[in-house]
C-alpha cells in the first residue's frame, strides 16, 4: 500500500508526541509499505536520520517559532504565579495560550498547503493517517483526503480535541471538527478504551462502534537491568508535569510519614526528574521539607532519558481519571514498560478505577494510586515504598514482578501490525 502519514512530530524531534507516528512509519516501511511521511523541519535540530522512507519536511515560520518559544517560556515561568491569580485572569491567560498555538498551527499549515501543491502534484496514496496533536495535523489529513490525493483517511486521536485545556468558548469549533472526522474518515484510532468512550459522546449521530479502534502507545526495545550494588532507593520521573493535573504530593507525604515513623533512612532514598518542571517539583518538596532528596537533570534527550531511566529502582508517572475526560494513558507510561522496573503512578480526578490503575493490575507491573481514594492508597503507597527500600537495603535492589510475556502486546512492532490489519481492511475490504 502508498500510506501518507502527516503529523508535525516525527523524530528526531526530542518529545513524547513523535514517537507514535515515527514507530508506525519505521515498521509499515519495514513491513513492504510505500511510506511518506510530512512533517516539520526543526531548524535548529541538528540530529540526522537515514530514514527507509521519504520524508517532506516543512519548515515553520521562524517568527511563529520564536513567538511560541517565548509562550512556552512565560508558561514554564509562571506556573505557581497562576495558581494565585483570580480566576478571570487565569481564564484569560489559559485562552490567549491556546489561541496562540493554535494560529501559529493553522500558520504551518497552510504553508504545508502550498508544498502539497508543489510536491505532491500526480501523486496518489491509498491511506493517508494522521495523528493529532497538534490541529495541523488533523487539517492535513482531511485536506489530503478531500483533495482526492488519498482514497482514504485514519485519522489517529493520540489526544482528545476537547479536553482541560480547550477554552469553553471553542468548544463548538471543535465539535464541528469531530463531526468532520466522524463524516469523513473511514476509520478512527484512539490510544485507550476510556478515549474511546469520551470520543464517542461527542459525536453528532450514533457512530458504528467497530469504526473507532483502540491502538494503544508502546515502546520499541527491552532494556537490560543494572544492579548498582548500593542501599540508595532511587525514584525517577522523567518528562512533563501538567499544571493542575499532575500532582506527586501523595509521594512526598508517604516518604515524609515513613520518616517521621523512623522507618527509613532519608539520606538512603531520592527522587531524580528531569524535564521542564524542575522548579514545580521542587517548590513541592518544599512544603514537606523533603527538598534535600529531590534532583534535577533539567531538559535531556530521548536518549539521555532513557540512560536515566535505566538507574531507577522505581519509576514514576502522573496522571489524571475524570468523568468527562478518562483513559488517559501517558505515553510515559509505556515507555516506562521495557525498563522492567516497579512503576508508582499517581491519578488525579474525580473518578475511580483508572484504566491506567486496572493496566498496572493486570501487567503486575507495580502501584496505582489514586487521589478519589486518597487515605487508603496513601496506606497502600507507604507500604509498598517501605518493601521496596527495605529490599534495596537488603539485597542492593528491587525486584520486578511484571508479566514480561503479556508487555509484549504493547510493542511498536506488534502495534504496527494492529494498525496494518485495519489499513487492509480499509483499503481492500474486510475479506481481502
Amino acid at each position: 500500500m502508498k500510506i501518507l502519514i502527516c503529523s508535525r512530530y516525527f523524530a528526531p524531534q526530542n518529545t513524547i508526541g513523535a514517537v507514535r507516528p515515527t514507530m508506525f512509519a519505521k515498521y509499515l516501511s519495514q513491513f513492504g509499505h510505500e511510506v511518506t511521511v510530512i512533517t516539520e523541519k526543526v531548524a535548529d535540530n541538528n540530529a540526522y536520520i537515514n530514514y527507509s522512507f521519504e520524508v517532506i519536511e516543512v519548515e515553520g515560520y521562524k517568527l511563529a517559532t520564536n513567538i511560541k518559544q517565548k509562550r512556552v517560556n512565560k508558561t514554564q515561568s509562571n506556573v505557581f504565579e497562576n495558581k494565585e491569580q483570580c480566576k478571570i485572569k487565569k481564564l484569560y491567560i489559559d485562552f490567549r495560550r491556546f489561541t496562540v498555538g493554535n494560529l501559529l498551527d493553522f500558520l504551518w499549515f497552510k504553508k504545508v498547503k502550498h508544498c502539497i501543491g508543489e510536491r505532491m502534484q500526480g501523486k496518489h496514496y491509498d491511506i493517508v493517517f494522521s495523528s493529532y496533536g497538534p490541529l495541523s495535523s488533523f487539517y492535513i489529513g482531511q485536506y489530503i483526503y478531500k483533495k482526492n490525493i488519498a482514497d482514504f483517511w485514519v485519522s489517529d486521536m493520540r489526544d482528545l480535541m476537547i479536553n482541560y485545556l480547550t477554552p469553553i468558548i471553542y468548544y463548538p469549533l471543535f465539535k464541528y471538527y469531530l463531526y468532520s472526522m466522524q463524516k469523513h474518515a473511514s476509520k478512527i484510532t484512539v490510544v485507550s478504551q476510556g478515549q474511546k468512550n469520551i470520543l464517542k459522546s461527542f459525536f453528532r449521530y450514533k457512530y458504528i462502534d467497530d469504526n473507532i479502534v483502540v491502538i494503544y502507545n508502546g515502546f520499541t526495545r527491552i532494556f537490560r537491568n543494572h544492579n548498582f550494588g548500593d542501599n540508595t532507593l532511587r525514584l525517577i520521573y522523567t518528562g512533563t508535569l501538567y499544571a493542575h493535573k499532575s500532582d506527586m504530593s501523595i509521594l512526598f507525604k508517604a516518604i515524609w510519614d515513613l520518616f517521621i515513623e523512623d522507618k527509613i533512612d532519608i539520606n538512603k532514598i531520592q527522587i531524580h526528574y528531569a524535564g521542564a518542571d524542575e522548579e514545580r517539583l521542587k517548590s513541592l518538596a518544599v512544603k514537606y521539607n523533603l527538598q534535600r532528596i529531590v534532583f534535577g537533570h533539567g531538559l535531556i534527550s530521548r536518549n539521555d532519558s532513557f540512560l536515566l531511566q535505566e538507574t531507577a529502582d522505581i519509576l514514576l508517572v502522573c496522571s489524571w481519571n475524570l468523568k468527562n475526560e478518562q483513559g488517559i494513558l501517558t505515553g510515559k507510561f509505556l515507555e516506562y514498560l521495557p525498563m522492567q522496573r516497579p512503576i508508582i503512578a499517581m491519578i488525579t480526578g474525580d473518578s475511580p478505577k483508572a484504566e491506567l490503575t486496572s493496566l498496572i493490575d493486570e501487567l503486575k507491573v507495580g502501584i496505582s494510586c489514586e487521589y478519589v481514594n486518597y487515605e487508603s492508597d496513601l496506606l497502600r503507597l507507604k507500604n509498598f515504598i517501605l518493601s521496596a527500600y527495605e529490599e534495596k537495603q537488603k539485597n542492593g535492589k528491587v525486584s520486578y514482578h511484571g508479566d514480561v510475556d503479556n508487555l509484549k502486546q504493547f510493542d511498536y512492532y506488534y502495534l504496527t501490525k494492529k494498525l496494518e490489519k485495519l489499513f487492509t481492511e480499509v483499503a481492500y475490504g474486510r475479506n481481502n
